[in-house]
């Protein structure tokens, strides 16, 4: 979520809940008051005495609900290998955010991805419950705890050691899926493309909207949106061509956590499968600073292609990886309007980043000649 503070203290306080009874019809919580440690104990398969829910990031206009609820076992001398925290993730509670994101499909792949795909990964959080209801579009998924690791921060920036560990761990991900290895021919989720209709659909109106915010939007940048205007679909057909591997859409900084070992990503709502250098295109561009990025960009793609083909991806070279990562760069901009103009960035730390990711966006657009790619 695009405002979450990295590192900060909760907002509110931890507090005990009397849940309330969930809706017939749903099969698991959709908000605090109907939480209970009786549900909790059936889906995690142990004891669980006593809850204790406190906000970490209720969205007003992000892109999730998430909690933490600490968890007070049963002596029952039983051995039981769970936490004594885990994090809930539901939907935003801003209505339009809420609308968009569930029309688009990204709750409903970020449960399909934990459930189906990345429940063990070591780069995604231990999934302990995920759960989808298409009839209201509302999610849960209960996942590991990562508190105890060093949070991202976008505003700051990754140092060149947190870059190299979040392009390792991509060019580890991409090669265990390329071209559907883990999953037959095809990874069954959404491809890159399989939303063209809709991204041309939505990109002049969403940059529209964008720029009567309260954004401060480079003038380079608005004018790459309205030359990349005509040309939407073909930029994702080439980011949905073969080779394609999983992606996680949404890579940045704020959904990175660090430790020795390497890095976990959080919120895998954008999850598709395309081009990897797309994934790299949307880190490098916005989660490192301007000259962070022109001293390291080459040698982190340099360290992607190696990273490949060390785990047997030896067909995908340097040229065709810059490539990709300049028509990437131009995709990035019609998902920053889509999502920025449903988003409700506030008057705060979101609406700082906003800006600055918009301005690092451009830089790198201008750095890559991104705009050439469409006289080639």
């Amino acid at each position: 979520d695009f405002g979450k503070e990295p590192g900060s203290a909760p907002e509110g306080g931890r507090r005990s809940l009397k849940a309330a009874r969930m809706p017939d019809r749903m099969r698991f919580p959709t908000r605090p008051s109907e939480m209970s440690a009786e549900w909790l104990s059936g889906v995690l398969g142990s004891e669980i005495a006593d809850i204790n829910v406190e906000t970490v990031g209720v969205g007003s206009g992000f892109a999730g609900s998430i909690y933490r609820i600490h968890l007070t076992h049963h002596a029952t001398g039983e051995v039981n290998d769970l936490p004594e925290t885990v994090i809930w993730k539901t939907v935003s509670t801003h209505q339009s955010t809420h609308k968009l994101l569930t029309r688009l499909g990204v709750y409903q792949s970020e449960v399909d991805f934990y459930s189906r795909l990345g429940g063990n990964s070591p780069i995604a959080p231990k999934t302990y419950y995920a759960d989808f209801d298409e009839e209201s579009g509302s999610v849960c998924l209960l996942l590991e705890d990562l508190s105890g690791m060093e949070a991202g921060d976008q505003i700051a920036g990754c140092t060149p050691e947190q870059a190299r560990k979040v392009v390792s761990a991509l060019g580890s991900l991409h090669a265990e899926f390329w071209e559907g290895r883990r999953g037959g021919d095809s990874l069954g989720v959404r491809r890159f493309d399989s939303r063209s209709s809709t991204s041309v659909r939505m990109h002049g109106a969403s940059w529209r909207r964008l720029r009567e915010s309260t954004m401060t939007i480079p003038a380079g940048l608005s004018h790459v949106a309205d030359v990349i205007e005509p040309h939407v679909a073909a930029i994702r057909d080439r980011l949905g061509a073969s080779p394609t591997t999983l992606l996680h859409g949404d890579v940045r900084a704020d959904n990175a956590f660090f430790d020795s070992e390497g890095v976990t990503l959080i919120d895998w709502q954008a999850v598709r499968e395309g081009r990897g250098p797309y994934d790299l295109a949307y880190f490098i561009s916005t989660s490192l600073s301007e000259q962070m990025r022109r001293d390291h960009q080459d040698d982190l793609l340099t360290l992607y292609v190696e990273t490949i083909a060390e785990k047997e991806v030896t067909s995908y070279g340097m040229s065709e990886c810059i490539e990709d990562f300049r028509w990437g760069l131009l995709d990035v901009v019609t998902f920053f309007g889509m999502i920025g103009a449903a988003l409700d960035f506030g008057a705060g730390r979101g609406l700082k980043l906003a800006n600055l990711v918009m301005s690092r966006l451009w830089t790198s657009i201008e750095d890559n000649r991104a705009l050439d790619l469409l006289n080639e």
